[in-house]
């Protein structure tokens, strides 16, 4: 992956067939942001479109407890990055890896998704797609 201009990169947080996301820091304003772009180094015209789709919806929904925040969509090699707001989340895979969640951590996870899904279809927003 390309390095970003004006971001320092401080981990890799998931590299897929598709994606590669990395946790990093705006070196102008110190903020901590989740950095997410295609793993391919020529992305195809759909991929674009799908990622200024995803910065379109994520920017219109607005920030939320449960919906992270779109920071914004920077072209650079022909390459779109996704830099969205990095509240200090783990991922579930990883969570659960560590330690064992009890029932009431996992009802309380599983109403907050249930508030995204409802967040989404509220806006008419296919969560999925």
């Amino acid at each position: 992956m390309h390095n970003l201009k004006g971001f320092a990169v401080s981990s890799t947080l998931y590299e897929g067939g598709n994606t590669r996301v990395v946790r990093a820091v705006a070196i102008d304003t110190d903020q901590p942001v989740i950095i997410k772009t295609p793993a391919a180094s020529k992305p195809s015209l759909q991929a674009t479109e799908q990622y200024q789709l995803e910065y379109d919806t994520l920017k219109s929904i607005g920030a939320s407890r449960n919906i992270v925040a779109a920071v914004s969509l920077i072209h650079q090699y022909h390459i779109p990055f996704l830099v969205l707001a990095d509240f200090g989340g783990t991922d579930l895979k990883t969570l659960t890896a560590s330690h064992r969640l009890d029932l009431g951590q996992r009802i309380d996870m599983a109403a907050q998704t249930a508030n995204a899904l409802d967040g989404c279809l509220q806006e008419k927003i296919d969560p999925v797609g």
